[in-house]
């Protein structure tokens, strides 16, 4: 599937993308206006692991390898610090896309913040603890077992099957397809 901006102009501004380079290290090749205002910072170069506090490194890594190795789709719980120790709880959900090649080799991705945050683009922001994280993939696909790279007890993990359901349906157009599942938002 191809991504029109135009379609998705309405969010770009809290979207970034990731590019995995040649060392392994995911950096950001482009953050929206909006992320770079809330969190005080020009994203763009950086690497996206650096951005975290070392305790927080090695799940993220876990689970974003995960997503490049067999394309699941990963939502993180998170919580942001503000430079008075403000705390706010936001959702940052990851896609696997794959530029020219044959292997997921970037990452789309989006931050949202949880409820109302009053205080929410009046000081700078920085990633600090992640609280949930909660994966997806296609039924059929292989999901190695990361729990054990994961901090027990601090936050869950749920994976989601979604199963090859008899309505779907192939939608294509110029250059692009999308398949479509029906179905609908579960909690």
């Amino acid at each position: 599937m191809e991504i029109i901006p135009s379609a998705i102009g309405h969010i770009l501004p809290v979207t970034f993308i990731l590019e995995k380079r040649a060392t392994d290290k995911l950096h950001f090749r482009l953050a929206g206006s909006r992320l770079c205002e809330i969190f005080g910072r020009e994203f763009r170069s950086l690497d996206f692991l650096d951005c975290w506090p070392s305790s927080e490194q090695a799940i993220l890594s876990t689970y974003l390898q995960q997503l490049l190795t067999d394309g699941t789709i990963v939502s993180v719980v998170f919580q942001a610090k503000s430079s008075n120790d403000h705390i706010g709880d936001f959702e940052m959900l990851f896609l696997p896309m794959i530029h020219g090649g044959s292997t997921i080799d970037r990452i789309l991705g989006s931050i949202s913040p949880i409820g109302d945050i009053p205080w929410l683009g009046l000081t700078d922001l920085e990633f600090h603890e992640i609280n949930e994280v909660h994966i997806s993939l296609l039924r059929g696909s292989s999901l190695k077992q990361i729990s054990s790279n994961s901090r027990s007890g601090i936050f869950s993990s749920n994976v989601t099957a979604l199963p090859f359901l008899p309505h779907k349906r192939l939608v294509e157009g110029k250059n692009c397809s999308l398949r479509v599942f029906e179905g609908g938002k579960t909690d």
